[in-house]
């Protein structure tokens, strides 16, 4: 089996940002299932103006002057598997737990990783070993 495709339009982390002109403080918006299918058809009628399309991790920005040529590789079709802070959107959940789960999962596999690297490291030293004992014996 091969590693699933991570694209920004499935993560949870991508979300809708706007400046409010009057106080300049920052808001972020969910980007809901009908806005996700309407994105994987090109179809981004449903971006306020005033809005920008980011990452919520800060990965990207789309920022003040956004390029709608490049919107839909950057949001559908760019892989991110293996190299962005993806996390499976899962509607209802908020952003500050799906941050936690996705920081608990990285954990996770870095943790795995290691541990997998010192069995390694293990099971070479006991060849090591058992590699000196024959040939002291064999002397």
């Amino acid at each position: 089996m091969g590693r699933q495709r991570q694209a920004c339009v499935d993560c949870h982390f991508f979300v809708r940002g706007f400046r409010d002109p009057g106080t300049g403080v920052g808001h972020t918006l969910d980007v809901g299932r009908e806005q996700r299918d309407s994105s994987r058809s090109n179809d981004y009628s449903w971006r306020l103006t005033g809005e920008t399309l980011k990452c919520d991790f800060g990965v990207w920005d789309e920022g003040f002057q956004p390029d709608p040529s490049q919107r839909h590789d950057r949001v559908v079709n760019t892989d991110r598997a293996d190299f962005c802070f993806f996390w499976p959107w899962r509607p209802g959940m908020l952003l500050p737990a799906a941050r936690v789960l996705q920081e608990r999962a990285a954990a996770g596999r870095e943790a795995n990783r290691d541990r997998r690297l010192t069995v390694w490291g293990l099971w070479i030293a006991v060849a090591a070993l058992v590699v000196n004992i024959i040939v002291t014996w064999w002397k």
